[in-house]
């Protein structure tokens, strides 16, 4: 293979083919991204989702650069959703029963938080004093505390502005 080099005074030497083969290597195609992401919704950390893709797809890829990929992807999806370009992949006349009536249920799941509960907080209280007492030294006193759960999880719902409406079914 040979190539040709330009060379000028001011900007120094360059080869467009390398150019050209670079960018072809830095990207990363659609599949991969997908199943990067994929791989990353089951995954304890980003460290582990490059350890799985390198065995299932084999690209190297350090976990920062699949931190920034995979956030990308999902800031490019929730772009396009607030743009209104992601749409379903069915029409309101399929939404039809049997006796010819038009019906759309549409459901949102939430999302489990762990909380910390009151109890929680005042055990820690305890320990954080009983660690002072045995250091010895006079200390301001603890700021008074807020309220903790009642729960220790609770289910938060999907934000209405992610929530897709579709008036086409009446």
């Amino acid at each position: 293979m040979w190539r040709i080099r330009w060379r000028c005074r001011q900007e120094g030497s360059a080869v467009v083919a390398d150019r050209w083969l670079d960018e072809a290597e830095a990207t990363i195609s659609e599949g991969v991204r997908e199943m990067a992401c994929r791989l990353n919704q089951g995954s304890t950390s980003f460290d582990k989702t490059a350890e799985n893709l390198a065995r299932a797809a084999h690209p190297s890829i350090s976990k920062e650069a699949l931190r920034q990929l995979i956030e990308g992807e999902g800031k490019a999806v929730l772009r396009a959703l607030q743009r209104g370009e992601l749409q379903p992949a069915w029409t309101a006349e399929e939404c039809r029963t049997a006796d010819g009536v038009s019906r759309l249920y549409l459901g949102c799941d939430g999302v489990k938080v762990p909380l910390v509960t009151e109890q929680e907080k005042q055990k820690r209280r305890t320990k954080i004093r009983e660690k002072r007492r045995r250091r010895g030294r006079r200390r301001r006193p603890l700021p008074r505390s807020k309220t903790g759960a009642d729960q220790s999880r609770k289910e938060l719902a999907m934000p209405e502005n992610l929530l897709v409406s579709y008036d086409r079914c009446a």
